[in-house]
């Protein structure tokens, strides 16, 4: 067993834990204000390229993420649906990234693909505090998602830095400050009461 494939245990577990509590304060609230569709999209996805790039790679722990994120994922999704719906934009991008998986699928290329979907992910992460700083209002979203993330990143850099892996530790550093913008952005706009 080795130091990153806990690593990617211990963080999907505890990153799970922290989507299961984002899908239920959606459900409880009916309501997915401030929360990023994009963002879920993009995280949905990622988890599938994982999957596959876990599978093919015999990289047991890429597959277990996939199991621990995916689902709850596809649950916030579900219920983002239901409380306040997709705009086109979502949608358009949710067709976008289905169809680079299904790419992933049948690709001779996986490296590559893996690869951008890796560094995407870092850009789409400023999606999340962009959302509650244009609304100044955290609505619905969860604080613990992105304070497991921050704890993720910090160890993946650590790891990244251990090993040699500029690509790891470049891309951890990045979601580090992603994840504090979010983080302060959730404490600098308090949940708005909404009049029924």
């Amino acid at each position: 067993m080795t130091l990153s494939f806990v690593g990617v245990i211990f963080f999907g577990v505890i990153g799970a834990l922290a989507l299961w509590h984002q899908a239920r304060l959606i459900k409880q609230n009916k309501s997915g204000r401030s929360v990023s569709v994009l963002w879920y999209l993009m995280t949905l996805s990622s988890s599938a390229i994982f999957l596959i790039y876990g599978w093919n790679r015999d990289l047991l722990a890429l597959v277990c993420l996939f199991f621990l994120r995916a689902p709850l994922t596809f649950l916030i999704l579900k219920r983002l649906w239901e409380f306040k719906g997709f705009v086109l934009k979502e949608q358009m991008f949710g067709l976008t990234v289905a169809s680079a998986v299904v790419w992933m699928i049948f690709s001779v290329e996986q490296d590559l693909i893996y690869l951008i979907f890796t560094t995407t992910s870092v850009v789409m992460a400023i999606l999340p505090p962009h959302k509650i700083w244009s609304e100044q209002d955290r609505g619905m979203v969860s604080i613990l998602p992105p304070l497991t993330s921050l704890g993720s990143a910090i160890f993946w850099t650590y790891y990244g830095l251990m090993v040699e892996n500029e690509f790891v530790w470049r891309t951890s550093t990045c979601h580090i400050v992603l994840n504090i913008a979010m983080i302060l952005a959730w404490r600098a706009y308090p949940r708005q009461e909404v009049a029924i």
